[in-house]
Formats: structure tokens, sequence, C-alpha cells
């Protein structure tokens, strides 16, 4: 495929001198300059902005090799897919691009990703081989944006999917593009070619739709523009076409002319987009892209029109173009070759697409009999001879064209290369909605802004710079770092702050941070009501129980998005409003009140320190104001506490307790100097509708899991409800599923030194999915 013209990207234009200054990178075929792997990651993205997408391609595929595990290359496949695609590799952009959402589900691109598998697939598949794909990508996205729901259906819709007859080949694609994503080579497509699409005339008419935002002219082309380069070519195409109709006379109108041409192209729409560039080349003879877009007026009619049509095209539009490039002869005699124009025999309808094109030439003597030519040779050189000194001044005329243009592309190149100034990022909202945080802002630089990073992942940025993120914000809070970089490889960062709540907490760097809202929904149980205790710093002991009242605040959300139970169903008490009696108190009063006999489930969180008597018959839960030695006076007998809970008659009761009762703290402390070899507590039995879960056997410890800054039992508890622990994949978890996948990392990172253990019902379903 003909590449973009520069002098309308020259604006994107990246200094290379820039990047190749510095660092140790080793390139492995000498497409990579000798740097570090950063500036390695932005000479192939300065490749792509230049359009030279050949190099562009090959940096990125090297990159690839010699940077694994780099942070960058999650960015490197994303960008590698869309070089592919711009060169209409499409059969590589899928695989690259299949490869690219099975490596990185949760990055921010996959819709777009997902969307560009499906546009490749939708230019060399058969309906037999597409349909499957659209189906199978549709169910990967949830909750998908109207704008992906809206492209998918008319990619169905133009294959015809919902009449379709599968047969054995229907899923070969499907199988390849799995195959690819399990860590196969991206391969090569094999003299694939893009499925001709409906012919049609161009249509330059107002937009109905009103596309154009409402700004001034030179605006509204660079909103275009700027869908043609984000691959939107849909808005991009009714965009251009709006733009011809309102601003009729505007210096923009040859570019928007030649970028419409490019659009129809990128689409499969060949002879809209032969229309458009023989349109351009009858109206502006003289400009400087003439050369390239009558290359597209063949490479257009090649894809659509037979040989007897296509090659009275290739004679004329050679014609047209004084001293060509070696380039364009090359292409055009391959095209030629392809149409088998040499031994073709011209007819009535071989000038049919010529003039429905509307380029001018005599193909008449190509039909003359010799002896008609012979007798009217001399008019024909005189003519040919006028012909001759006339075109030669047209090419003085351009090639002086020429050379004011690349005069001014030098100067901006100059300007590029000499710049210094960073990009200025300002933000203009940020804060916490709830548990969801966003942030907007703007990026603005001198010449051109070519990325923004947010906590090192690209973000979308608008025409005018401006970016987006939104996510999780915990209780405690979180930092994101924004860093936006220039064409010149210049770059700048700001750090913005959200805080949700007072409670420090600090991510660890080996497990995932808990995240309440991240998978599936789940059915609200107006009908259930959640006591949570969590107690850190205790009154009467300086042993503390660590990251127990984070535990516990963290377990709210839980409560509420993941086991369905209602914010006003929730009761929360956290280290100095845990006193004994607050808690009793809490079930004998809040909880009876609250409950509806035979109707209501009672979930009951603990986290903190627990100790069992001296014989290890009687198993305490210590409330912040629990005194070790006085457990019978200042601390709460669980047996007493399950059975004020059993009092107020709930149909089920299911109890997390993050604890033990051997005496040793979540550290390595002793509640109690004076004895220090730990006590076994002994099992206990509970009533027939409770489910309880502990965090360890009753001689050993209950730890925190450092690297998360949470208490082990506590943090794998709740991962699992967000869906991990969901083994069948039934979209409900039971006790006995959360159990084994809170046990087998439990024992896992405790080196087998804790061992969660559940009394009760396995089967009964904790967390229902929707």
């Amino acid at each position: 495929m003909t590449r973009f013209v520069l002098t309308l990207l020259v604006g994107l234009v990246v200094s290379v001198g820039a990047l190749v200054s510095g660092g140790s990178g080793v390139a492995w075929a000498n497409v990579l300059p000798d740097v570090p792997p950063e500036e390695q990651y932005r000479f192939a993205l300065g490749r792509a902005l230049q359009n030279d997408l050949t190099t562009s391609e090959e940096a990125y595929t090297e990159f690839l090799e010699v940077n694994k595990g780099h942070g960058r290359i999650p960015d490197a496949y994303f960008w590698l897919g869309r070089v592919q695609f711009m060169q209409g590799k499409y059969r590589e952009a899928a695989l690259t691009f299949s490869l690219f959402n099975s490596k990185y589900p949760k990055d921010a691109r996959r819709v777009d990703t997902t969307m560009w598998v499906a546009e490749s697939v939708s230019n060399f598949a058969k309906s037999e081989q597409a349909c499957p794909v659209y189906d199978a990508l549709v169910s990967q996205v949830q909750t998908p944006p109207r704008s992906f729901v809206t492209q998918m259906d008319g990619l169905k819709e133009a294959a015809n999917c919902g009449s379709f007859a599968w047969n054995e080949r229907s899923n070969d694609l499907l199988t390849e593009l799995k195959s690819n994503a399990l860590g196969q080579k991206v391969t090569k497509a094999a003299g694939l070619k893009a499925k001709p699409v409906p012919k049609s005339k161009i249509r330059v008419a107002k937009s109905k739709s009103k596309i154009l935002p409402d700004v001034p002219p030179e605006e509204q082309y660079r909103f275009a523009l700027g869908r043609a380069l984000q691959n939107d070519l849909t808005t991009s195409e009714e965009a251009y076409t709006e733009f011809l109709e309102v601003n009729k006379g505007h210096g923009r109108i040859p570019d928007a002319y030649f970028w419409l041409g490019r659009v129809q192209f990128m689409q499969g729409k060949y002879r809209e987009a032969a229309l458009t560039f023989s349109l351009f080349n009858s109206k502006y003879p003289k400009d400087a892209r003439r050369v390239d877009t009558t290359m597209w007026v063949a490479e257009s009619v090649s894809n659509f029109a037979k040989s007897e049509q296509a090659c009275p095209v290739y004679d004329a539009l050679v014609s047209q173009v004084q001293t060509p490039p070696r380039s364009f002869v090359t292409q055009m005699d391959g095209l030629k070759e392809a149409a088998n124009c040499g031994s073709f025999a011209w007819n009535e309808r071989s000038n049919d697409l010529l003039k429905e094109l509307q380029v001018e030439f005599d193909f008449d003597s190509l039909l003359r009999p010799q002896e008609s030519i012979a007798s009217g040779a001399s008019a024909d050189l005189k003519a040919a001879q006028r012909k001759i000194d006339t075109e030669r001044q047209k090419r003085k005329q351009l090639e002086q064209q020429l050379a004011a243009l690349e005069a001014k592309q030098k100067q901006q190149q100059k300007t590029i290369s000499n710049d210094t100034q960073v990009p200025l990022i300002t933000i203009t909202q940020s804060g916490a909605d709830g548990r969801k945080g966003s942030v907007k802002g703007y990026a603005k630089d001198n010449v051109q802004v070519a990325e923004v990073l947010i906590d090192g992942q690209a973000v979308r940025v608008g025409n005018d710079g401006s970016f987006e993120w939104s996510g999780f914000v915990p209780a405690t809070g979180k930092e994101i770092t924004i860093e936006a970089i220039d064409t010149a490889a210049l770059s700048s960062t700001k750090t913005v702050s959200l805080k949700r709540g007072q409670i420090q907490q600090a991510s660890g760097p080996r497990f995932d941070v808990l995240d309440p809202t991240a998978g599936k929904k789940v059915k609200r149980n107006s009908n259930a009501l959640a006591l949570i205790v969590g107690i850190s710093d205790y009154e009467r002991t300086d042993a503390p129980a660590v990251y127990a009242d984070k535990d516990a605040q963290y377990f709210h959300d839980y409560a509420s998005l993941k086991l369905g139970i209602p914010d006003s169903n929730i009761k929360t008490m956290v280290n100095a409003k845990a006193e004994q009696g607050d808690v009793i108190l809490a079930v004998k009063d809040w909880m009876r009140r609250s409950s509806k006999p035979g109707k209501t489930d009672v979930y009951v969180f603990f986290a903190g320190h627990g100790l069992a008597s001296d014989d290890g018959e009687q198993m305490y839960l210590l409330p912040y104001d629990g005194r070790p030695r006085l457990l019978d006076d200042t601390a709460i007998l669980r047996d007493r506490l399950f059975s004020d809970i059993a009092s107020a008659n709930p149909r089920s009761v299911t109890v997390f307790l993050d604890t033990c009762y051997s005496g040793t703290t979540r550290g390595t402390d002793m509640l109690i100097a004076s004895r220090p070899i730990a006590i076994k507590a002994l099992e206990q039995s509970i009533p027939d509708n409770f489910t309880v879960m502990t965090a360890a056997r009753g001689d050993q410890t209950a730890k925190p899991l450092e690297e998360a800054k949470h208490g082990m039992f506590s943090y794998f508890l709740m991962k699992g409800m967000e869906g991990e622990a969901d083994q069948n994949q039934d979209n409900k978890i039971t006790a006995g599923e959360l159990h084994q996948y809170v046990q087998s990392n439990v024992v896992q990172q405790s080196s087998g030194s804790q061992t969660p253990e559940l009394q009760g019902d396995e089967n009964r379903v904790l967390v229902q999915f929707q």
C-alpha cells in the first residue's frame, strides 16, 4: 500500500537527533539505534509518526526481541499492530492485536484493540471465517461502549452473519487467532487481498449527522484528520465529506479531497477512492501530491475493475505524469503485468471506466489501423511537439513548487530538531466520587504532543490535547503519575493525589491491589446484615494486630459490592469504636432489631487478636479495651457471640475470623508475657445454620501479607470474592470454593505454617454474580 504523504504529517515528525543521543541499548538488526530501551521505543514511535511504516514495523519487532520484560513491551505490541494495519497487512495486524489482548487483558486499550482485530479480519477473511471471530470478540468485552457495538454490528451485517450457514472451515481463522494468542509468532499474510466493497461513486454532500464540531474551518479540518490518524475511518470520512460541503473555497479544500480519498482507500472503498483522487487530479493538476494521487487511482482501480477496464486507465495515468519517479514506473508496470495488459484485446467497453473517472486520453489511436496512423503522422507529430512544449513548461512550474515545499519542510523539521520546550500538563479536574476516582486535563506543547502516559499506561489524547483517567480509589487514597512526551522526545510529569479517606495505605509490589469494583456485578440481597470489626491498635496491650483495621475497612466495600448487602445494612467498627460494650450492644440491639426472623442472612467479619483459655476449651475475641489477663471479664466469648446472633433467628449466619487463639500476634509477639508457650485451641461445635471460616488452626498464628499490606487471610478472602474463587465458572462462589481458594494461597504464602479452616455448609452460596 502506498504510504501517507509526509507533507501532511510534518507536524508529527520526531527528531532523530534527539533520540539517538547517549544510552547503551543493543540492536540486533541494525534498525534500532544503540541507546537505552526507552529511547529505542521512541525511535520506533517516531518512524510511525513520520509515516516511515516499514522502518517502524522493523524497529518495533526488534524492540520486542531485545527488550523482553521492559515496561514498554505492551506499547510496542500495540503500535506494531497499528503500523501493520496502516500498511494493509491485515492478517498480521489481527494476529498482533490478538496476542496483545491475551497478554494484557486489563489494558485500558482493550476495547480499541478488540475492534481492530475485527476490522483487520473484515479486510481479508471470508464470511465463513470472519463471523465466528466477530461473535468471539463481542463476548470478550464487558459492558462495551455504544461505538463498539455499532461498528461490530456493521461488520456482521456486511458479512451477512445473520443468515450464514456454518461448516467445518468456519472456525479455522478463530483457531489461528487463539493459537497465536498462546504465544506463537505473528505470521505474515500470504498473498491475501482486501475484500472489495460495493461499487458506488463519490458523494460530497452535507452530513445530516453534523459530525463536525462548531469551530472555525481550520479546527474542523484537524478534527477530521485526527479521526483518520486514530483509525476512526467512518467518522473521518463523514467529517471530510461535510467539510467539503460547508467550507467551499477554503484553503484546506484540496487537503480535504486528498485525505477523503486516503480514508476511503483504507476502508476498502476502492471505487469511491478512485473517483475522489481523479476529481482531485482534475481540480488541482499542479498539486505536489499529483504523482501519489495518480498512483492511488491506479491501485484503487486494480482492486475492483476487470482487465478490460483497468488497462486503459493505467495507460492514461502514465501519460499524465511527466518524468515519473522510478517507484511510480515500477508499481505501474506491476499492475499492468498483473492485469496481462500486454496481450489485452481492446473492445467497446474498454473506455467505460475511463469515462467514469473523467480521465482524458485518446485511445482511438490504439484501435486505429496502421495505415491511418501513417497517413496522419505529420499532424500527429506537430500535435505531439506542442504537447511536449506545454508539459515541459508545466514540469518547470512543478519543480519550482516542489523546491519551495522542500524548503518549507526543512524549516519545519529544523523547528522540531531545535525544540527545547517540554510539554505543559494542566489538570482541570481531579477527585473521587464514592469509590471511583477521575482525572481530566490537557497536555500542550509548542510543537506537538506525541503521547500521554498515566501510571505508565498510554491513554487517548484528543485533538485539543485533552486526556482523562478513571479508576478505583481505596479508602486510603491513591497517587497517579502523568507523563507527556512531545515529538522531540522531551517529557514532563505531574503527580495527582486522590483521597477518599484518611487511612494510609501502601500497595504491595508482588500482589494485585484489591479492587471490589473489579469483575462482574452481583445480585443485591436486601435481607442481609453485616457486622464488621477490625482492631489494630489496642488500648490495653502494646502488641498490635497489624492491618486489621484496614482489612475491616476494605471488607465493608466487599460486603456491599460482592455480597450484595446494602450499605445501610452494614455496621463497621474500627479500633476505639470497637470496645467490648459496643460490639455486644451491636449484636443484641442493632442486629436483633434489624433482623427478620427466618429471612435475614447475617455476615460477621472480625480481624484482630484472639485468645484461648489455658485449657484450650474456650475461645475469645479481644475487643479494643480487652485485657489479655482478664479474658472472662473483658473479652468476648466466641460461644456467647454465636449464641447472641442465633437468638435473632436469622436464616443463615456466615462468620469470617482473621484471628488466632494461640496467644501470638500477627507478628511474633506474645499477648501475655507469662505464657511464652502457644496454647492449642480445641475445635468447637457451631449452630446448625452457621458457616465459620477461620484464618488458622488452633495452634497456629494468623499472619500478615506484608507485600500487600493486609492480613494474609483477609487479602485472599477478598481477592477470591472478586471472582477468582469461582472455579467452575458458574457465576457463583460457594463457601467450599472460597475456602479452597483461600487455603491454597495462604498455605503457599505462609510456607505451610498457616492453614485456614472451614466449619459448616460448604455448598452455601456466598457470592452470586448476575
